[in-house]
């Protein structure tokens, strides 16, 4: 989320009022410290114009590649 907002050219304030959540609860999402509920990850996707799901990188968890097959 901060990397796109940051490339928005956006402060946590002004992006936070902008999706109808409190700068620090964003920060503290931001930085892992607190869980979003749906409702406020759709409002951030939105606001940042982008798929709810791009939210979510794999690589940031150390995951490479994303394979359906179970093992």
């Amino acid at each position: 989320i901060r990397v796109r907002r940051d490339a928005e050219g956006l402060s946590l304030r002004a992006f936070g009022a902008m999706v109808g959540v409190s700068y620090p609860y964003l920060s503290r999402v931001e930085n892992g410290e607190a869980a979003a509920s749906v409702d406020v990850l759709l409002r951030i996707a939105d606001g940042l114009g982008v798929p709810v799901g791009d939210l979510f990188s794999f690589e940031a968890r150390g995951v490479t590649e994303y394979s359906s097959e179970r093992v």
